[in-house]
């Protein structure tokens, strides 16, 4: 039997050549004992587990994956951007930009962006709500 760590990397071996159905079978595995993996495992397993559901169109399981890495690791921005695109696939194109939006609004140093911020944070809530 594989250790968690093993099953993580057999799926990004296999995520890494394009093999999807073969990688999330080993995600599924190693995600079955994902505390046993570093935190950077962790992050990089809901990652990639995420966006493969997302790319063999298990949209609702991306979209799971991804909530659940945006609750584990609020400060991991990335998953805010795949989420995003499972959103998209989803027919969220509304919500999806909205993410964007308010990742960009967030991030941001650009004083270009942030003098209208005010109106942007303003469409931001506006999308939201459609």
């Amino acid at each position: 039997m594989r250790s968690a760590k093993e099953n993580y990397d057999m799926a990004s071996m296999h995520d890494a050549k394009g093999e999807e159905s073969e990688a999330i079978v080993f995600y599924e595995m190693a995600y079955k004992e994902i505390d046993k993996l570093s935190v950077e495992d962790q992050k990089g397993l809901l990652l990639g587990m995420g966006s493969t559901y997302r790319w063999i169109n298990q949209l609702d399981k991306s979209e799971k994956v991804f909530k659940e890495a945006i609750n584990r690791f609020p400060d991991s921005k990335e998953y805010i951007v795949f989420k995003s695109l499972t959103d998209l696939d989803l027919g969220f194109e509304k919500k999806a930009f909205s993410q964007i939006l308010e990742l960009l609004l967030n991030e941001t140093q650009s004083e270009d962006i942030l003098k209208y911020s005010r109106a942007l944070k303003h469409q931001v809530e506006l999308l939201k709500n459609q």
